[in-house]
């Protein structure tokens, strides 16, 4: 499989709950444990209370300040050097640090493993799954819970 190219760009003022490498390696292997053989390009975007809550209301109708919004891209394109290697651009997801922080204390679970869940969770959006009814809920939920399993992660 060829080499993912997963940007991650902090525009919070915030730790991120990884460093860097390790949010690419633990993006790496989640889209392996996903099934993905392509190239695939991923940008993983960390931003503040108030930039997100402006795409929560923007893109949600929802004017409060969310954990994780995922964006997912449509179309196929080739690689930078125009050979023939195809490279699936899956999306964009932004998180926010100051609420992920927030909510994983509510959950009394480490900001780590709750970035981790949110990473898993928003990942599964771009493979498609989602939670508009109870069977694609329960479905989406199975293999959230899978990938996680196999992570072994604390």
């Amino acid at each position: 499989m060829p080499k993912n190219e997963i940007l991650v760009y902090n525009y919070s003022k915030e730790r991120l709950p990884l460093t860097k490498k390790e949010i690419v390696s633990r993006s790496q292997r989640i889209l392996t444990l996903f099934g993905e053989r392509e190239k695939v390009c991923l940008s993983l975007i960390f931003v503040s209370p108030s930039e997100i809550k402006k795409l929560n209301h923007y893109w949600r109708k929802k004017n409060e300040p969310t954990t994780v919004l995922t964006f997912p891209y449509s179309a196929d394109s080739l690689s930078k050097d125009h050979q023939e290697i195809k490279e699936k651009d899956l999306g964009d997801i932004f998180f926010c640090p100051v609420i992920i922080k927030k909510r994983a204390q509510e959950s009394k679970i480490s900001y780590k493993k709750y970035f981790v869940i949110l990473l898993i969770h928003s990942l599964a959006h771009l493979y498609g799954y989602d939670h508009k009814n109870k069977r694609d809920s329960l479905i989406m939920e199975e293999v959230e819970k899978n990938i996680l399993a196999k992570l072994n992660f604390k």
